[in-house]
């Protein structure tokens, strides 16, 4: 028996992040594009698959220094934390698996830094994978492995 089901992108319309306020408009807006995608798009076959943009919940982390400091203590969630929990009951509701990223803290690697976490969450809601970004195209704010890589903790 082959399974087929169908899988959705959704490029969500999302804000720099300056307050934790900020990334709960983000999943708001989420809940409702991922239950008209699922419905829309499971004419043919099922919606088991969601995937996020890259900067889809939160945008992205602004500037560096003291404005890091200030972003990583009071605006970046921890993943696994309220706002996958959130995704979590979205992906229970549809039986979906659902791939996002967003700008977060680990401080299982280190403390008061931000990092690009992408991760996937289960239909039983759970976070099943967890991908910190360390390839670097360009410059960005978020904590780079040159960053850390001199740093003993």
């Amino acid at each position: 028996m082959v399974l087929q089901y169908s899988a959705v992108g959704i490029q969500n319309e999302s804000h720099m992040a300056t307050d934790i306020s900020d990334y709960w408009k983000d999943l708001e807006r989420l809940q409702t594009s991922i239950g008209y995608a699922v419905w829309n798009c499971s004419l043919d076959l099922p919606v088991r698959l969601v995937a996020i943009s890259e900067g889809g919940i939160g945008g992205w982390c602004l500037g560096g220094g003291d404005e890091h400091l200030r972003i990583c203590r009071d605006v970046v969630p921890e993943i696994p934390g309220k706002e996958t929990e959130f995704l979590g009951e979205i992906c229970k509701q549809f039986n979906i698996y659902l791939i996002a990223q967003m700008v977060a803290k680990a401080p299982e690697i280190m403390e008061d830094r931000i990092f690009n976490i992408a991760f996937i969450i289960d239909p039983d809601g759970e976070v099943i994978h967890k991908h910190i970004k360390t390839s670097f195209y360009q410059r960005e704010t978020n904590t780079a492995p040159s960053d850390i890589w001199n740093r003993v903790p």
